[in-house]
């Protein structure tokens, strides 16, 4: 009798303290939404302080930011969330990251999101995207992925080696891009620092109008193919192009002014000037697109980041929404490009930029390079055993760089990614 008497006490006293007088307007806690990333350093206090602002201007909408040490991690950690059904909110993560999620059929299309007359796109601000950057979202004609953090396969020239071969400095096509790697090769100096990746061939093939692989078959042996397996058999055999040995020697032979030509993706921009200043070289340098076959229509491999919405309830699907929107507005991503070197997906980002660009010698590299005019991008392959496709690539194009028949080395590649992809038992 004593117990039920406390306990019901307790629970009055509870009730009178917790609510609210008659009249008075109940505040109810923001929504907490959860937002995964594998941002690195200051990468992630930059996309911190991006949350935080967003956070200020919604008070029913509370992000929390969530930072995994790699890509890997977090592809890992998001498998097993969605296994206990249990995912973040939304997730910044690489196309092919993403597209694991998709063919699980865990991601939100976000077609009608952006199609949504009060909080979608408008017609304008589609066409303030990079060129291709909103179709590289697409897996299996719905968009998935919205474009925040953009990366580029990209020509690293050395502008004093070309400019003393009278070569064009960048070159814009195939034809002036070999006979820039022969012009350049003298004495210890060479023209291009080969590094054999599938990022690079895929940038070549898209340069010539190619393809890399669909879901079903390769698709990498059309013209666009053997053009380029062509073109840097012949650079191979006559000295004007080698195969480093690993990414780091060739930005390291770049770095030290030893090689005119090298192609990397626009986020190790960085890398090699910090590369430069340890080898204290002092000549002048910048980055293009890849040479082309029309330059006035530059065609460019896409990487980098985007986000994504996991599948919980609409409102939280909805609220996450207005984020990812928020985040790839103009402003953020000018604050965002400045800070990380990203290319800025927004066009309209670029004037934000300007003023920013006498102090960043970087940031004025990508603008000269990918200003104007604006690339056209596409995505890389986010098809089944891409990372095993990418080995299969890489390896024939280290046969045909060291001396193997062409044909042989293609007929290898594609029927082992044709097995790969069910084609072939």
């Amino acid at each position: 009798m004593h117990t039920r008497f406390f306990i019901s006490a307790f629970l009055l006293a509870l009730a009178a303290c917790t609510s609210a007088a008659p009249g008075e307007p109940i505040e109810s806690a923001p929504t907490p939404l959860i937002f995964w990333h594998a941002a690195r350093e200051a990468d992630a206090e930059t996309l911190n302080a991006l949350i935080a602002d967003f956070n200020k201007t919604q008070p029913t909408l509370r992000v929390r930011a969530e930072a995994k040490s790699s890509e890997n991690e977090l592809l890992r950690q998001t498998v097993a969330a969605i296994a206990l059904n249990q995912p973040p909110d939304f997730i910044l993560a690489s196309s092919r990251t993403l597209a694991e999620f998709a063919r699980a059929d865990a991601l939100v299309a976000l077609d009608a999101f952006i199609a949504d007359p009060g909080i979608g796109l408008l017609e304008s601000e589609r066409g303030d995207f990079l060129p291709g950057s909103l179709d590289a979202g697409r897996v299996r004609d719905q968009f998935v992925a919205f474009p925040f953090d953009t990366r580029a396969v990209a020509l690293y020239y050395n502008a004093d080696l070309l400019k003393a071969a009278r070569a064009d400095a960048p070159p814009r096509t195939w034809d002036a891009f070999s006979s820039a790697a022969r012009a350049t090769t003298k004495g210890n100096a060479h023209g291009w620092a080969m590094s054999a990746n599938a990022f690079t061939f895929y940038a070549m093939l898209y340069s010539r109008g190619g393809n890399g692989a669909s879901e079903t078959h390769a698709q990498f042996g059309d013209d666009a193919g053997i053009k380029t397996l062509q073109m840097l058999a012949a650079l191979a055999r006559g000295g004007a192009a080698y195969l480093a040995d690993n990414s780091e020697i060739g930005r390291s032979d770049f770095a030290h002014g030893n090689v005119a030509l090298w192609f990397d993706t626009t986020d190790h921009l960085a890398a090699i000037t910090e590369a430069m200043t340890r080898a204290g070289a002092h000549f002048q340098w910048s980055i293009a697109p890849v040479p082309q076959n029309d330059p006035s229509k530059p065609v460019v491999a896409l990487l980098g980041s985007s986000i994504a919405i996991f599948k919980t309830r609409d409102e939280r699907a909805r609220a996450a929404w207005q984020c990812a929107r928020w985040l790839a507005q103009a402003e953020q991503i000018a604050r965002w490009a400045r800070a990380t070197n990203s290319i800025p997906t927004r066009l309209s980002a670029r004037a934000l930029l300007a003023p920013h660009l006498a102090t960043n010698p970087n940031l004025q590299r990508l603008n000269d390079g990918f200003g104007n005019p604006a690339p056209i991008g596409r995505a890389l392959p986010s098809i089944k055993h891409a990372a095993q496709i990418d080995l299969a690539i890489a390896e024939m194009w280290r046969a045909v760089a060291t001396g193997a028949d062409i044909t042989t080395a293609l007929n290898t590649a594609t029927t082992r990614v044709n097995r790969l992809l069910g084609q072939i038992p």
